[in-house]
């Protein structure tokens, strides 16, 4: 994996107001005043892997996004799925919808839907007949460590259920974006041989927690294993 040189785009951006014109592939939106978010609208977890989140549980709502996003030129973006309750995983979507028509923004959704659960085709049929929604973020089970993988188990990507959820966005031309730390990344790259029609989009960078030299070296090998993909 080769180093940039150079100026940096994240440069360019503080340094030249509007030099970058974009669409901003992934990011939230939220009403915690109407809307249910267990992680932002329950009791704060203590055990969060950002560590003390506060400053997020409040609205951020597309004023918020403007305001911040206005030294960029950014054409469009793309609303990706925040962890709206569960129980009603359509219910953020036809919210999102909502606002798109009352603001214009998003201009696309990457929604939710379990891949390993009873109903996870009609979940994700339901998400797939929204006008806005191109992809699917669903988590599966991961471990906190590469010391404590448990393969096969319920909601991994070596789950029968969940696997056979996962085949179900090739038929609705439907992306999957894939979060998880890099030491399930090569899991992933078995994902992705199996239907390779269905485009992937990694998020967070595969999650590079470690920052020791041994662990961003394991890191850098899973991104090439995945990226070969």
């Amino acid at each position: 994996m080769s180093r940039a040189t150079g100026p940096t785009i994240h440069g360019r951006w503080i340094d030249e107001p509007g030099a970058v014109t974009l669409v901003d592939a992934h990011h939230h939106l939220w009403d915690l005043d109407r809307n249910t978010y267990p992680w932002l609208t329950g009791r704060p977890d203590p055990d969060f892997f950002l560590g003390d989140y506060g400053a997020l549980r409040r609205n951020y709502l597309p004023d918020d996004y403007r305001r911040d996003a206005a030294r960029h030129n950014v054409l469009a973006t793309v609303h990706c799925e925040a962890e709206w309750a569960r129980e009603d995983q359509v219910g953020e979507t036809d919210w999102l919808t909502g606002v798109h028509a009352a603001q214009g923004m998003p201009a696309a959704i990457v929604a939710h839907a379990w891949f390993h659960t009873d109903d996870s085709a009609e979940v994700l049929a339901r998400q797939a007949s929204r006008p806005l929604v191109r992809g699917i973020r669903s988590k599966p089970v991961t471990a906190r460590s590469p010391d404590s993988m448990t393969p096969g188990a319920p909601g991994t990507m070596q789950d029968p259920r969940w696997l056979e959820g996962f085949s179900l966005l090739e038929r609705h031309s439907l992306s999957w974006d894939l979060r998880v730390p890099f030491w399930h990344l090569e899991e992933a790259a078995e994902v992705a041989a199996t239907c390779p029609r269905t485009p992937i989009v990694l998020n967070h960078t595969g999650f590079p927690w470690d920052r020791s030299e041994s662990g961003l070296a394991a890191w850098r090998r899973a991104m090439d294993v995945i990226a070969r993909q």
